[in-house]
């Protein structure tokens, strides 16, 4: 199963035809598109999708990308992650940029690398007043809970 989030930000849902590839130990899924509905996508909401593909073994990456198409292409992806329905293994893509011809990056392909931690790099992380940082305790502890 395939969770994919987009940040409720003004302009962050697209219109385009959006497509992931997953990358594994034993090789890749090849290009699956994902529009499904033509209410995937929108700003603020995830997306559930499942597919079929030959076994790529412990998935490592994966690559977003879409085909600019429609009124409003860009989109900005908050974050993926993938559950192996055989192993029961979930692994968290956390993105948070700009696929789009006009803005970020000006790329509307990305490759991301796995992480078996649900939280994005400097989550549950606070700004200490003294300068340094600090864990937030109460995000750290939601965070246990999910494992």
């Amino acid at each position: 199963m395939i969770n994919i989030s987009t940040l409720n930000e003004p302009g962050a849902g697209t219109t385009a035809s959006v497509s992931i590839t997953l990358f594994g130990s034993k090789g890749n899924s090849g290009a699956r598109v994902l529009n499904e509905d033509p209410d995937n996508f929108g700003a603020g909401t995830e997306d559930i999708f499942a597919i079929e593909t030959v076994p790529v073994g412990e998935i490592q990456r994966v690559r977003l990308e879409h085909d600019s198409s429609g009124a409003d292409s860009a989109w900005k992806v908050g974050s993926v992650s993938i559950r192996d329905t055989v192993t029961n293994r979930t692994r968290y893509f956390h993105c948070n940029k700009w696929l789009a011809s006009d803005r970020g990056s000006f790329e509307t392909t990305i490759e991301v690398m796995a992480s078996d931690s649900p939280l994005a790099p400097g989550a549950g992380v606070a700004a200490d007043p003294m300068g340094g940082e600090t864990e937030d305790e109460d995000v750290v502890d939601d965070a246990e809970g999910l494992e």
